[in-house]
C-alpha cells in the first residue's frame, strides 16, 4: 500500500506481492516479488508505468540508480529457477533488459544463492550485491564482477555522499575500489545485520537479530545512539528524506 506519513492516511493499495521496494527520483516505485516480475507504479493512480519481466522466481531485491536511469532486481527465493542468483539490469524508462549479472562459482551447496539486497553507488558506476554468503561488487560499465567479500552478507548500503560501503557480517565500512576494510564497527552486526546511511552521509544506522539498533559517525566509527524495544531480530533499516529512521 501506499501512504501519507503527513495524513496517517492509506492513500492507495497496489495489487502486487511486493517484497522490496524502491522509489526512483520523479516518485514512481519500483516493486519486486513472488511473481518475478518488477513493476514499476504510479502510486497517485495506480497504474504500472513499466513491468521488467524475464526472471525465473521470486524476487527479494530491487533498487534504481540515483539518476533514475537503471533498475536492477535479483532474488530467486522460491529456488525453482535453473540460474535463481542471477541479478538483471534494466533500463527504467524503455523495461528494456540491459545486462544479466551472474553468480559466481563460489556458492556453498547449503546456501543457494538468493538475492536478499542490491545497492547502486552515488555515482552510479558501481552496484554491490548481497546473498547469503557473500557480497559482489561490479562494474557497471565493463559489466564484471570486481569484488567478492565472503566474509559478509545479506544486506548492502552505499554512502549517498562518499565512496563508501557499509556491510553486516564482518562489520565495517569498506572502499568498493580495493575491497578492503577500511573502518571496523564494534556492534554484534552479524551475517544478518542491516546497514543504512543517513541522507547526509554522516550517520550510519545499523541493526542486529537481537533488536539492537545503532547510530555511527559514518567518519570516524564512533557509537552515537543505541536504541532497543524491540522483541525480535530486526530485518529492515532504512532512512527518509527528512532524515527520519525507521
Amino acid at each position: 500500500g501506499f501512504w501519507s506519513l503527513a495524513l496517517d492516511l492509506l492513500i492507495r493499495e497496489l495489487p502486487q506481492n511486493g517484497r522490496s521496494l524502491a522509489f526512483t527520483p520523479v516518485g514512481l516505485l519500483a516493486a519486486a516479488g513472488q511473481d518475478s516480475i518488477v513493476r514499476l507504479w504510479n502510486p497517485q493512480t495506480g497504474e504500472v508505468a513499466q513491468e521488467f519481466a524475464g526472471h525465473q522466481g521470486a524476487l527479494f531485491a530491487v533498487a534504481v540508480s540515483p539518476d533514475g536511469r537503471w533498475l536492477a532486481s535479483g532474488g530467486g527465493g522460491d529456488g525453482t529457477a535453473p540460474r535463481n542468483q542471477e541479478v538483471r539490469l534494466w533500463d527504467a524508462t524503455t523495461g528494456k533488459e540491459l545486462a544479466q549479472l551472474h553468480e559466481d562459482n563460489g556458492q556453498k551447496p547449503d546456501l543457494p544463492g538468493w538475492v536478499y539486497s542490491i545497492a547502486f553507488s552515488a555515482d552510479g558506476k558501481s552496484l554491490a550485491v548481497a546473498s547469503p554468503y557473500a557480497v559482489r561488487i561490479w562494474d557497471l560499465a565493463t559489466r564484471r564482477q570486481t569484488h567478492r567479500l565472503s566474509k559478509c552478507s545479506y544486506d548492502v548500503a552505499f554512502s549517498p555522499t562518499a565512496n563508501r560501503l557499509a556491510l553486516p557480517g564482518e562489520f565495517g565500512i569498506y572502499d568498493p575500489e580495493s575491497g578492503k576494510q577500511l573502518q571496523a564497527l564494534a556492534a554484534d552486526v552479524r551475517v544478518q545485520g542491516c546497514v543504512a546511511y543517513s541522507n547526509s552521509g554522516k550517520i550510519l544506522a545499523s541493526s542486529d537479530q537481537q533488536g539492537i539498533i545503532q547510530l555511527w559517525n559514518a567518519e570516524t566509527g564512533k557509537e552515537l545512539e543505541r536504541r532497543t524495544g524491540h522483541t525480535g531480530g530486526i530485518r529492515s533499516v532504512d532512512y527518509s528524506a527528512d532524515g527520519t529512521l525507521a
